[in-house]
């Protein structure tokens, strides 16, 4: 057996640092449990209802989510329920 080339070798540490994983946002914290796509729907649900909303009474983009189906607007002062996630038209 010759000395090998490190680039060579497909299980070469030097080959294992340039693969990267994809971002998995706030659903890190589950980790490898529970699978891809639960983790996905999760992933969407609370992207929406972390982003600010369309008030139903002001028209602003304004509108945070404080608790379950709990809603208030920082422009009109207002606080609303409505959907247990986000904001229904």
């Amino acid at each position: 057996m010759g000395a090998r080339d490190a680039g060579s070798n497909p299980a070469s540490p030097i080959k294992q640092e340039k693969m990267r994983t994809k971002k998995t946002k706030s659903v890190a914290r589950f980790g490898a449990r529970y699978g891809k796509t639960p983790k996905e729907r999760v992933r969407a649900i609370e992207e929406k209802q972390r982003k600010k909303q369309l008030c139903p009474f002001c028209h602003k983009k304004a509108v945070k989510r404080i608790s379950k189906g709990l809603y208030t607007c920082k422009a009109c002062g207002k606080r609303f329920t409505s959907s247990a996630f986000y904001v229904e038209k």
